[in-house]
């Protein structure tokens, strides 16, 4: 079973995500900022990590950048409601980026490519 890290710092939004894609058949670890993130993945590892853009403690972004330095074998999807952080070229150091929609379509086919390679 592939696990998938959600960080979100909404709770309704890290409810929503843990429930729909645990329908999909995935294992769900939830955090909510992006240090319980990062102290996660000091010990643990997963498959993917969906990654919230706007938190409070640091931006999805650093955290990104950081699960990166750490040299871990990861895909990463960054969550925004923003559609303008898509030309940040910090983005990069993730392998998506999907505005947020309480329409998960679009998540989970994107989760489903990313780890069928």
């Amino acid at each position: 079973m592939k696990k998938i890290l959600v960080v979100e710092d909404e709770e309704s939004m890290r409810i929503l995500l843990e429930e729909e894609l645990k329908d999909e058949g995935y294992d769900i670890k939830t955090v909510k900022n992006g240090a319980e993130a990062l102290d996660y993945l000091s010990s643990n590892d997963c498959d993917l990590v969906t990654l919230d853009i706007e938190m409070p403690d640091m931006t999805g972004l650093d955290v990104a950048g950081k699960i990166r330095e750490m040299g871990k074998n990861v895909k990463i999807i960054l969550l925004t409601a923003y559609s303008h952080y898509k030309s940040d070229l910090s983005s990069w150091a993730a392998d998506d980026y999907i505005v947020k929609s309480s329409d998960l379509t679009e998540l989970k086919n994107r989760i489903k490519e990313l780890l069928e390679v």
